[in-house]
């Protein structure tokens, strides 16, 4: 489907809007079990995209092999991380201050055996906590309505998926790329959801019933997407004023 992008770009440095968690809200008892356990040929690992059924069936294929969101964990790792961690005194493979955006970490009793936060920014980042819906959504005639009320995301609400994106992509309260690690390398944040969106690998179907559904999601997304900008910029810029003054006085 072509769509209109808005190329509007805007940069941002110390994000202090809302609270987020570095994991999705749980379901009852949910726990998070890993991107392997999606990753059977018969449920999303095929290596084609089926042209028979609702999903492509390749979904974790096309994370694995042109995901960025798959090497977040592993760029840790790199040496301009570890350039980065000399100058900051830490390790950005083990810190909090880099886990939280750069692997899901969820707490321990959240973490199935089969979890590894290795895995990067993997399915559960944004469709939340598998282990009480994994089996039954198989299952014929299970709805996704039914996944929601086990604990899935339902990241077809477009705030929702919204709020997962710039929770890591701007920030909240709790986690944000400020200036120290600006100035230690870290790469300043820019995101403009419309641009990511189409340049992240597709791993959806767009609605064959609807064919007006993903510029209707883009349009409420977009809108809460600069809705969020705006309440960052009207508390960061009078922050950044005071400082000018205090600096210049």
């Amino acid at each position: 489907m072509n769509r209109c992008v808005l190329i509007t770009t805007f940069n941002v440095s110390a994000a202090v809007v809302g609270r987020g968690a570095t994991a999705p809200p749980m379901g009852t008892g949910a726990k998070y079990t890993g991107p392997g356990a999606c990753s059977s040929v018969s449920c999303h690992g095929s290596v084609q995209p089926r042209s028979q059924n609702s999903i492509l069936q390749n979904e974790y294929a096309t994370w694995t092999l042109l995901d960025k969101h798959a090497k977040a964990n592993a760029v840790l790792t790199n040496d301009v991380s570890k350039g980065i961690g000399r100058i900051l005194g830490l390790r950005p493979e083990t810190s909090a201050k880099c886990l939280d955006c750069h692997s899901l970490s969820p707490q321990s009793e959240q973490q199935a055996r089969s979890f590894d936060s290795h895995d990067g920014i993997s399915c559960e980042s944004c469709h939340g906590p598998a282990s009480n819906w994994l089996g039954p959504h198989t299952t014929k005639g299970w709805t996704h309505s039914r996944s929601i009320d086990l604990g899935m995301v339902d990241i077809r609400d477009p705030i929702k998926c919204t709020e997962i994106c710039l929770s890591c992509h701007l920030g909240t309260a709790s986690k944000w790329v400020d200036h120290e690690m600006i100035a230690a390398g870290h790469p300043d944040l820019y995101f403009e959801l419309d641009s990511f969106l189409a340049a992240m690998p597709k791993h959806w179907k767009p609605s064959a019933e609807d064919p007006w559904a993903e510029v209707r999601f883009l349009t409420a997304a977009r809108r809460y997407n600069w809705r969020r900008l705006f309440i960052w910029a009207s508390r960061t810029f009078p922050l950044r004023q005071s400082i000018q003054r205090s600096s210049s006085g």
